[in-house]
């Protein structure tokens, strides 16, 4: 699997919410994948020391790990999105053309008849 892909699920693993398959997932992966066994130490990590903060607010530590989930889905939408803009651009000029073409061929039609 590729990493950018179990890189959204290292933030559910890191805090123990992931579902069964993506634990497995997740595991499968960090075996064969230094890079991202890395990321998920330091994310790890992170977790780790922001829970033992003290000088944030009650309830904030909590927290960060759903805001982070919220923004890296946040941002996969909008990396999708941005996928199928050349593709939208494409059907739109299909269809221009399609519709240029039957127009052609009405015209063709009636000054042949």
């Amino acid at each position: 699997m590729r990493c950018e892909f179990v890189t959204v699920l290292l933030s559910d693993y890191a805090d123990g919410v992931a579902d069964a398959r993506g634990r497995r997932i997740v595991e499968r992966h960090i075996q064969l994948c230094p890079a991202c066994h890395n990321d998920l130490t330091l994310l790890q990590e992170l977790i780790h020391q922001l829970r033992c903060m003290t000088l944030l607010p009650f309830g904030v530590a909590a927290r960060l790990p759903r805001y982070q989930r919220e923004l890296e889905v946040r941002l996969l939408a909008r990396e999708r999105a941005r996928r199928r803009r050349p593709l939208v651009a494409a059907a739109v000029l299909l269809v221009l053309l399609l519709e240029v073409a039957s127009v052609w061929l009405v015209l063709l039609l009636v000054r042949g008849g």
